[in-house]
């Protein structure tokens, strides 16, 4: 049976037309629903039961987002060189990001009148066509060029979602973090190499779903731990090694072999014994109420909810803080959203669905990268309006008239409530964050008209690699100015091949420094495989039953089937950690 929300009736079950899967809705989804439905000109549109499954509405909106593929294109407005998102064979008029804000340009210029012969999307994906993209999402960023999604940040280079850091880089979604390589969702913290759900941790190197540690090499479901290596599941410990005290001196030794090999594949093997022996709890949830999800903070009546904070009544959100009663949002920034269905890439809103990347103010739907507007409806790139629709303004009257008949419109042709279609999206497919998640093939993504980019993977490089020396043949202070110089030089011109997939990359001069401070091993593989390999550590976004290991309870859980460890309840948790 499908595992439902506590107290909650099943009203319906569906078949995902798409995957074929079952799926439920229940009273609160439907209540949440019926909410959520806009009014126009006195009628409430009530917005009908998804025809989707949740992972396959989470594919979809995630299909809109790159994150990660920049290029080199040149601006369509001014010609100067830039770094977009967009590359530059897609067929979509991108302006750098100080034009795209500028006022001398106008959204309002692209408005149409709605042609009630013709399905909505169709006239939708015209109008996203004709109007300027943004070139990438960097706001208020400081020698920060190839970063995207970023705010507020300084001396980062190919981060994803970093928020008030500075001199991070290869990392995602990183918050008031100082010093920060090869890092996926970290807050608080400094000095950090491949960690995963890190938290007020500092200097510390392979940790993962740690807080609150510091001086530590490969720990895992550690808190308040100090000088640990190969640890798994400590609390208030110091100075141990595979979960067994060790004198100083021990450490030391160790300490200082440890970060000079390849050690992540080593901390992963050890590590993958002492997990037989210790369990877990069966999710990551910090100050929750009837939550169910992973990396849940603050929460209370969530549910499907994975990396959020500060949520009320909301369910199947992912990577969103203070979210309250919204269904099916992703990527919404750290401000508050309301009463939203379908919506990704967010910053303060409320009453919306179906919208992608929009900032501010209520009652949008049907929108892609509009801000600071309210009541606007099958818009794309409008800022600062009012009553609109398809870029068009209107008085409220006009405006209420015409988006009631749209929406009575588009329930006849079945496209009410549904969010864009993929085929709708300016990426490939396989360029953007639903590739990483929900991983498919050519033909596949063809049979369904999305778009592909065959040669993705190829490479322009044909010459010779270089062979990095051990990291202390970089290090003045120990085989000299000179010396250290000419290799550093060498190591900085030459082109290295990833270890795993033979792609080619580079190493910057800020992440040698790092390398060189930490006395930590060089990167043998790629950045993206690097990301990857994190993703791929994390849970899986889904739940599942099973029993608590300790006490027999049933329980909800994000840990796959094949996991080999030990899974308990919160309460036999506490009773055992502590």
């Amino acid at each position: 049976m499908a595992f439902i929300p506590p107290g909650e009736n099943i009203i319906e079950t569906k078949k995902c037309k798409l995957s074929g899967k079952e799926f439920f809705v229940t009273d609160y989804d439907r209540e949440l629903l019926e909410k959520i439905s806009p009014t126009y000109n006195g009628k409430k549109l009530i917005l009908p039961n998804p025809t989707l499954c949740p992972d396959e509405r989470q594919k979809r909106r995630l299909s809109f987002r790159n994150e990660r593929k920049l290029y080199h294109r040149k601006c369509d407005k001014t010609g100067k060189q830039i770094i977009s998102i967009y590359s530059s064979d897609k067929p979509y008029i991108v302006y750098d990001q100080k034009v795209w804000w500028g006022d001398d340009w106008s959204g309002f210029d692209y408005g149409r009148n709605f042609d009630f012969s013709r399905t909505f999307f169709e006239q939708f994906n015209e109008l996203l066509i004709s109007t300027p993209k943004v070139s990438i999402l960097n706001t208020r960023c400081e020698n920060s060029e190839y970063t995207n999604h970023t705010i507020q940040s300084k001396n980062c280079y190919l981060c994803v979602g970093t928020t008030k850091s500075e001199d991070c880089y290869y990392s995602h979604f990183i918050k008031d973090s100082k010093n920060i390589l090869d890092t996926t969702f970290c807050s608080w913290s400094e000095n950090i190499y491949y960690g995963i759900d890190v938290t007020d941790c500092y200097n510390c190197f392979y940790i993962k779903n740690s807080v609150n540690c510091r001086d530590s090499y490969g720990i895992e479901e550690c808190e308040n731990c100090h000088h640990c290596i190969g640890c798994f599941w400590l609390k208030n410990k110091e100075y141990h090694i595979y979960n067994k005290q060790v004198s100083r001196e021990v450490f030391g030794e160790y300490w200082g072999k440890a970060k000079k090999q390849k050690w992540d594949i080593k901390i992963l093997t050890d590590i993958r014994a002492l997990k037989s022996d210790c369990p877990v709890k069966n999710m990551h949830l910090i100050n929750c109420e009837n939550c169910f999800g992973d990396q849940i903070e603050n929460g209370k009546n969530g549910f499907m909810c994975f990396d959020s904070k500060n949520i009320e009544d909301s369910r199947y959100t992912y990577f969103s803080p203070k979210n309250i009663c919204c269904i099916d949002s992703t990527y919404t920034a750290p401000e508050w959203i309301e009463y939203c269905w379908e919506v990704g890439s967010t910053v303060g809103v409320s009453n919306a669905f179906s919208t992608f990347h929009y900032w501010y103010w209520s009652h949008w739907y049907y929108v892609h990268a509009c801000q600071n507007s309210d009541s606007i409806f099958g818009c794309a790139s409008l800022k600062n309006a009012r009553n609109a629709i398809f870029n068009t303004s209107y008085s409220v009257s006009e405006y209420e008239k015409i988006a009631e008949k749209i929406a009575s419109h588009m329930i006849s042709t079945g496209e009410w409530g549904e969010y864009f279609p993929t085929e709708l999206s300016p990426f490939w497919y396989n360029e953007t964050v639903a590739q990483e998640y929900f991983p498919i093939k050519i033909d596949e993504a063809l049979s369904h008209w999305w778009k592909w980019k065959e040669d993705e993977e190829t490479s322009s490089y044909h010459g010779a690699y270089y062979e990095p020396r051990d990291i202390d043949q970089y290090d003045e202070k120990i085989v000299g100015y000179e010396k250290a110089q000419k290799n550093i030089d060498e190591l900085l011109w030459w082109i290295l091949e990833c270890g795993m997939t033979k792609k080619p990359f580079k190493i910057i001069k800020q992440e040698l420094i790092f390398y060189i401070e930490c006395g930590m091993a060089l990167p043998y593989k790629h950045p993206d495989q690097r990301h990857k390999e994190r993703m791929n550590l994390r849970n899986p976004r889904t739940l599942q039953e099973t029993k608590c290991s300790n006490c027999g309870e049933l329980i909800a859980t994000t840990y796959p089937p094949n996991y080999e460890g030990k899974i308990v309840c919160e309460k036999c948790y506490q009773k055992l950690i502590y």
